[in-house]
């Protein structure tokens, strides 16, 4: 039996698709066409036709964490930038804003999901985390994407597939330093940062807080049992990876702004 499926001009990816496949010989999947696939042009055997094989890209598949305090307008720019990019399960965490920046919530709530928490303790990652572990629990992990920084879309997908490529590491995205966009007060903190947790606790890492991770779900389920809030918490992560035996893998990303 031969199918032929005739797809029309798609918006996003401006691509005309063509499906020609002779079954059951040939399996291939029937998926819609977007930024959460990658199209690829195979030659299909036994006809001698070319057809277009969708295949699911699991990196887009992951569960983005943004943790936000009293956002702007570049909220709404950061999700969009993220949805753009195929992302589609996003998770945005308000650390208790001030009652004037929930309509910035309120612009991203039809796109991505939206977790209040009724003061700022700097619990957002925390909390999200424990969302995931409870209601992600199909996700093959989460990347954390600090609404205080902006980085580029590419970036956090590069994070992400990483993650597949390291399976079992804690994958941080690291500020290239010699970037002039980068401040020289956030230079020296970040140097008094890694001599204390290379002294204190024997971990090496490039960059110490640029807010930007990738963890497997089987991870997240331990994780969300660590203690501390605020950078505390972030801290503990770092400092229970030397205990848990976790290699951290680290990716270079770009910083749009600060």
């Amino acid at each position: 039996i031969r199918l032929v499926w005739r797809l029309t001009l798609y918006q996003k990816r401006e691509v005309n698709a063509l499906f020609i496949c002779k079954l059951p010989k040939i399996k291939v999947i029937k998926e819609k066409i977007g930024s959460r696939f990658d199209t690829t042009i195979n030659k299909i055997r036994g006809n001698g036709m070319k057809g277009i094989e969708c295949v699911q890209d699991e990196v887009l598949d992951l569960t983005v964490v943004v943790p936000t305090y009293n956002p702007d307008k570049k909220l709404s720019e950061k999700i969009n930038s993220l949805l753009k990019r195929g992302f589609h399960d996003i998770i945005v965490v308000n650390d208790g804003s001030d009652e004037k920046y929930m309509k910035f919530f309120d612009e991203v709530e039809d796109n991505s999901t939206v977790i209040h928490c009724r003061k700022n303790k700097g619990r957002a990652m925390k909390v999200a985390f424990s969302f995931c572990s409870k209601y992600r629990k199909k996700s093959n992990g989460v990347i954390v994407v600090d609404f205080a920084y902006s980085y580029h879309p590419d970036d956090v997908y590069a994070c992400g597939k990483a993650l597949f490529e390291n399976r079992g590491h804690l994958i941080l995205g690291c500020r290239d330093f010699r970037d002039g966009k980068i401040s020289l007060v956030r230079r020296v903190e970040n140097n008094i940062k890694k001599k204390v947790y290379s002294i204190f606790g024997g971990i090496k890492v490039s960059d110490t807080g640029a807010g930007v991770c990738a963890i497997g779900m089987s991870l997240v389920h331990e994780i969300v049992e660590i203690k501390g809030e605020y950078q505390d918490y972030e801290c503990n992560i770092l400092l229970e990876t030397k205990k848990m035996s976790l290699p951290i893998t680290e990716v270079t990303i770009r910083m749009l702004s600060a």
